[in-house]
């Protein structure tokens, strides 16, 4: 579909929503358009690796990662020693 085309079926939807007085239509409307936006943005949404795609995943990672400092596995740095190091950093630039 060209350009063209796209902004001739907007312009079309425009019109016949500007011209619906019933309140009722439009709320309609406006909910079955958030649906298919919504399933359009599903369906074209890829995994990326090493991102978490949903709240679970998320939750799961923090977990993993509470275990691993629990564990001794991980190191923590103060924000202190971050930033002088990056005082450091930017000073031999």
């Amino acid at each position: 579909m060209t350009a063209m085309e796209l902004d001739a079926r907007r312009m079309e939807l425009i019109r016949k929503i500007m011209e619906t007085d019933s309140v009722e239509v439009l709320d309609k409307m406006k909910q079955s358009f958030n649906r298919a936006v919504k399933a359009a943005q599903a369906k074209n949404t890829e995994s990326i690796p090493g991102v978490p795609s949903s709240l679970e995943e998320v939750n799961q990672n923090i977990t993993a990662f509470e275990a691993d400092l629990d564990a001794g596995i991980l190191e923590t740095v103060s924000h202190q020693d971050v930033m002088k190091d990056v005082r450091q950093m930017l000073a031999s630039l």
